[in-house]
């Protein structure tokens, strides 16, 4: 049940996910740093690949949308969850278009921290939604004095459909779905949606 699953505390989640075997993020981190071998096979056991609807460009000029699908690869526990949410996003009046989505990936996390610690997309927990327009790649997620990107800030027409910014539907859409997004981050890595 989505609604619940948006009701769920981190423990319940963490629970959820992983089958019972852990009631956190950093538990189940520690078992991954201890023996990555044996947590890949774990959580790479949990997963379903999930059809969802998006929108996609019709060409590179970028001018027009058309209606697509694309799979995305999650933990099993909160699929429908996240289908939910991406069908939600594409029935969102913008029509934002989904460029590319990222879900499991066994892979510490991509910051500068320098930390080794294990990203929640080895746990199926997470997805990536345009990485390289909306923070992680070659776009910054945070205008020059430090703030979110808004729509009205310096954003072209082909970006505004790609991004998730500040003030717009698919950021209300998120926090609606209790997801968190990067830009909001301190070291500002990239849309992400944490179940």
């Amino acid at each position: 049940d989505v609604q619940k699953i948006i009701g769920m505390s981190e423990s319940e989640v963490w629970s959820l996910i992983s089958g019972g075997k852990y009631s956190s993020y950093s538990d189940a981190n520690k078992a991954a740093l201890a023996d990555p071998t044996t947590e890949e096979a774990f959580w790479s056991g949990l997963l379903v690949d999930v059809q969802v609807p998006c929108w996609k460009w019709t060409d590179d000029s970028k001018t027009a949308k058309q209606a697509s699908t694309t799979t995305i690869t999650v933990n099993k526990y909160v699929a429908d969850y996240f289908k939910a949410y991406m069908t939600d996003l594409y029935n969102l009046p913008e029509q934002y278009v989904i460029v590319s989505v990222g879900g499991y990936s066994f892979r510490t996390k991509n910051n500068n921290s320098g930390t080794k610690n294990y990203s929640g997309h080895s746990f199926g927990a997470t997805l990536d939604i345009n990485p390289d327009t909306d923070g992680m790649g070659s776009v910054p997620a945070k205008i020059s004095n430090g703030h979110p990107w808004k729509t009205s800030q310096g954003l072209s027409d082909p970006l505004k459909s790609e991004c998730c910014t500040y003030d717009n539907s698919w950021h209300e859409l998120a926090k609606s779905y209790s997801l968190e997004w990067g830009g909001n981050w301190s070291d500002c890595l990239l849309y992400t949606s944490d179940a």
